[in-house]
């Protein structure tokens, strides 16, 4: 019976001593990846405040009013894309804004619609006087669109004007 006891006594130890180890690494695993997501948390915002100087550079360098840099979309059906876009006020007084993509023809000279390719935030936006605001669109290109060029405009419309501040042509162009 003594025996017993102590195999029993020591099988609670060793128990207990791997339990300890695997918490301890446990909590060692934890606090690595931790620090890494957190690293890569704050890279993408220094990254993107980067990308964001650099475009209000771009702009204010090239006179710009808006900076949307694609004139030829590639995409396949299905898929998305995030494009970027910045809009600087030129003018003396707030932008009161909102954006609009109008579609024009496809490549056989067809009318089409493109009410259901962009997500963003279709509101109005103001801008103050030599500030600009740097945003995305997302492309989602629908299944059951036929293969070729499509063209469009990106309108950034002027809510006081109530005329286009300023625009973009572009192509889309759908691969099957």
């Amino acid at each position: 019976m003594h025996k017993n006891k102590k195999s029993a006594l020591d099988s609670s130890i060793n128990t207990i001593v791997i339990l300890i180890i695997a918490m301890t690494a446990l909590g060692l695993a934890l606090r690595f990846t931790k620090g890494t997501f957190t690293a890569l948390h704050d890279d993408f915002f220094a990254i993107n405040e980067q990308l964001k100087n650099q475009i209000n550079d771009y702009m204010l360098t090239n006179g710009m009013r808006i900076y949307f840099p694609s004139t030829n979309i590639e995409i396949s059906k299905g898929e998305s894309k995030i494009l970027g876009i910045g809009i600087k006020n030129k003018k003396d007084e707030p932008l009161r804004y909102k954006l609009i993509i109008k579609s024009y023809k496809d490549q056989d000279g067809n009318s089409f619609s493109a009410d259901n390719w962009f997500q963003y935030a279709d509101k109005e936006r103001v801008i103050e006087p030599a500030e600009s605001h740097i945003g995305n669109l997302k492309l989602i290109m629908p299944k059951n669109i036929a293969s070729g060029s499509y063209a469009l405009t990106l309108e950034i419309f002027d809510l006081g004007l109530e005329s286009a501040y300023d625009s973009k042509d572009f192509f889309i162009t759908v691969r099957g």
